[in-house]
């Protein structure tokens, strides 16, 4: 199930505005794609230009990409945050892939 951004027509000018998915349709397509999550009760944290991050209140965490480039960027952090939490003696979080569960 794809999250791509609805287009909706404006009245004034004829252009598109991007309609983002709602927090049920975002715990919807995650249940789908991935049923061990338990996100049924997730709650909106905040949304911003790169992603909208929910949490599902018993501790998991989850950012979701609103564009490719913050895409790229969940994976260079994704990949950078196993060697941080070798290194720090404080704790970093571990990441995990919705695709995988793992």
């Amino acid at each position: 199930m794809g999250l791509a951004p609805r287009r909706l027509k404006t009245s004034c000018g004829g252009g598109a505005i991007s309609l983002q998915p709602s927090v049920s349709e975002l715990t919807l397509a995650l249940e789908v794609a991935s049923p061990n999550l338990g996100v049924a009760d997730a709650r909106l944290v905040d949304a911003g230009f790169g992603s909208i991050v929910l949490d599902t209140g018993d501790g998991l965490i989850l950012r979701i990409a609103r564009t490719a480039a913050a895409a790229r960027g969940h994976a260079i952090e994704a990949a950078t945050l196993p060697e941080l939490a070798r290194r720090l003696p404080a704790e970093v979080p571990v990441p995990m892939s919705a695709r995988t569960g793992a």
